[in-house]
């Protein structure tokens, strides 16, 4: 019996040495498993960056695009395939948002950019014609005016007309969302146009200089934006950055990788782009934009130059401009008087760009009526008088009834009470102003009061209802309540 016992107890010591010797097998070979994937996947890398260095920077953007949250999807028109991403739900409560990339970029570009929107915005960055995943035909797409065509194809493909948009475009982009928004007004809630192509610019940055140069002689040349050595890359990335940074050799032959073989592509579009047709679309075409607009252009940029000759001019009657009582303060002699001034240091000699605000947007508005020809385009901010306000506010009020020479006019402060009252008429936000400050606005304001209340008048400041425009609103929403234009 006790034999018996013993050999049990020998069997189940055998049978947990064997159980604990596989799992020890396993743990082993599992830990073997880890250390060899730790060492395969540098080896895998250092592959891929040998062999297909391209490959590397794609797995890194699919990176980015899931942890966003971005989607590729793809749409057609026909037999012509779009590639796009998107984020946010369509039926969001805010107006959609549409990326147009650059020439030669894709819509990876705009990955860091997006990091900074709101997760629940909805926004869609898609392939420009013939680049990336977007389909390539021919050079009838590659134009300005035919990459607009195929962008409102895209546009209808994926519903986005169903309501008003926000559009913004950069370089080549931005030259094609101009244009986009010049015909296709009634589908844009908004345009942004970052360094926009597609102007006739005042002066030649050495980039335009060049390219100058070459349409002269009639040579292909080396084109800056389409390189095809790492000198050459360096060479972009110099031109194309403002602050420039050395990017390791690996990181230029996995850009080199991707662009090499889209180089002769790159030079169709380049050609048509710069082309007579597409060359100044953009400049032809702004006065029939109509949705608000937005500029960003950088002050050191070395491809599109912004140089801008900008003039201020004090309105009739204020600052250093005479004063001479009368007719001069309706709106219409202002407006006038603008002209003349405008003829009097030689803006006339061109279109030229005009932007006014409160009074001064109702003058621009009117010389823009008047005076059409002068003009590539007006911005109103906010533009006061002129306007038939379906709102009354105290304000409107005051100016309409009529008070006179002898009544307190909320724009005409008389004490440092009506001072404060009159700057929160113009501030959204409630600020503490010193009351030195407070002391010398008024100082400098009330000798000019009697001039104010001549040109305040409700006479003047309303013009005729064949001038009424709906426009956006004062941005307090108290000093001006309008009717907003689709």
């Amino acid at each position: 019996m006790a034999d018996t016992r013993d050999d049990t107890r020998a069997g189940a010591g055998s049978d947990i040495l064997r159980r604990h010797s596989s799992g020890m097998e396993q743990s082993v070979s599992f830990l073997m498993f880890l250390g060899g994937s730790v060492l395969v996947l540098p080896i895998l890398v250092i592959l891929v960056t040998a062999l297909k260095p391209g490959l590397f920077i794609k797995i890194y953007n699919w990176y980015l695009r899931r942890k966003m949250g971005l989607v590729v999807r793809y749409s057609s028109s026909g037999s012509y395939r779009f590639c796009y991403f998107s984020r946010g739900a369509p039926e969001d409560a805010t107006p959609p948002l549409l990326l147009l990339h650059g020439f030669s970029a894709n819509k990876d570009m705009w990955l860091p950019i997006i990091k900074f929107f709101p997760k629940e915005q909805y926004l869609v960055c898609v392939d420009m014609p013939g680049h990336e995943g977007t389909s390539r035909t021919g050079v009838e797409d590659y134009s300005i005016q035919g990459q607009v065509n195929r962008i409102h194809q895209f546009v209808l493909s994926i519903g986005l007309d169903k309501r008003p948009f926000h559009l913004v475009g950069t370089s080549m982009g931005g030259n094609v969302a101009g244009v986009y928004a010049a015909c296709f007004p009634s589908h844009l809630s908004s345009v942004t146009l970052i360094c926009p192509g597609g102007l006739d610019y005042p002066t030649d940055t050495e980039f335009i200089t060049q390219l100058k140069e070459m349409e002269k002689n009639k040579q292909e040349g080396s084109i800056p934006l389409i390189p095809s050595t790492h000198r050459e890359l360096e060479e972009m990335v110099r031109l194309c950055c403002y602050t420039p940074f050395t990017l390791p050799r690996q990181v230029l032959r996995a850009l080199l990788d991707n662009r090499i073989p889209n180089n002769g592509f790159y030079k169709e579009v380049f050609r048509e782009i710069t082309g007579q047709q597409s060359r100044y679309l953009l400049q032809e075409k702004m006065h029939l934009i109509t949705a608000p607009v937005h500029v960003i252009w950088g002050k050191q940029d070395k491809l599109l130059p912004r140089n801008q000759c900008v003039v201020c001019v004090d309105m009739p009657g204020h600052g250093g401009t005479s004063r001479i009582h009368g007719d001069d303060y309706t709106i219409q002699g202002q407006v006038t008087r603008i002209h003349q001034f405008v003829k009097s240091i030689g803006l006339d000699k061109r279109p030229f760009y005009l932007v006014g605000i409160s009074m001064g947007g109702a003058v621009a508005g009117v010389y823009a009526a008047d005076y059409s020809s002068f003009l590539t385009g007006v911005t109103l901010i906010c533009p006061g008088p002129g306007l038939d306000s379906p709102v009354k506010n105290d304000i409107i009020g005051e100016l309409k009834e009529g008070l006179g020479q002898k009544a307190s006019i909320a724009l005409i402060p008389t004490t440092p009470e009506e001072i404060r009252r009159m700057m929160s008429l113009f501030s959204c936000t409630e600020r503490k102003v010193p009351s030195l400050i407070i002391r010398g606005i008024l100082d400098i304001k009330r000798p000019n009061n009697v001039f104010y209340r001549e040109a305040c008048s409700p006479f003047r400041c309303f013009v005729a209802e064949s001038r009424q425009a709906k426009l956006s609103g004062h941005a307090a929403g108290q000093l001006w309540s309008l009717s907003v234009a689709g």
